[in-house]
């Protein structure tokens, strides 16, 4: 979602009733008490917006995660001590933990979606990777997606 002016002016009035010519004016019906200034509207745009591409990174981080649950979930069961057909080492089971606890502390890490730089996973042949979306960052050197 793409928050638009609209959103902000309902997020600072909820139910207000208002225009938007689409020169950058705000043509109120009833106007809220206390008024609402540009200044106001913009600010509230800029904070949706900026929540929007965090649900985004959240979404594509959920997507990374969904596509590797079978990697991760077969070196869950070689440390509880079950033996997979195709065993996994220990340096690659570590690598893939580093790869999930980089993508965890992504929120934390990062000042603004843009500045997200996503870290290439372990190497593995059997994973389909979703499609980068625009606006989340970039991806690390070593992605297979490049």
């Amino acid at each position: 979602m793409n928050p638009t002016p609209l959103d902000a002016i309902l997020a600072l009035v909820p139910g207000a009733e208002v225009t938007l010519p689409g020169d950058g004016s705000v043509v109120w019906h009833r106007p809220p008490t206390p008024p609402v200034s540009d200044a106001q509207i913009a600010d509230r745009l800029a904070s949706l917006q900026a929540a929007a591409a965090w649900d985004d990174v959240r979404a594509w981080r959920a997507q990374l995660l969904s596509a590797t649950d079978k990697i991760r979930q077969q070196i869950a069961r070689q440390a509880a001590g079950a033996t997979p057909l195709h065993p996994i080492d220990a340096a690659t089971a570590a690598a893939w933990q580093s790869w999930t606890q980089a993508l965890a502390d992504i929120p934390e890490a990062y000042p603004s979606p843009a500045d997200v730089i996503w870290p290439a996973p372990p190497a593995t042949p059997s994973v389909t990777w979703p499609a980068f979306p625009p606006g989340i960052g970039t991806l690390a050197a070593g992605w297979p997606l490049i």
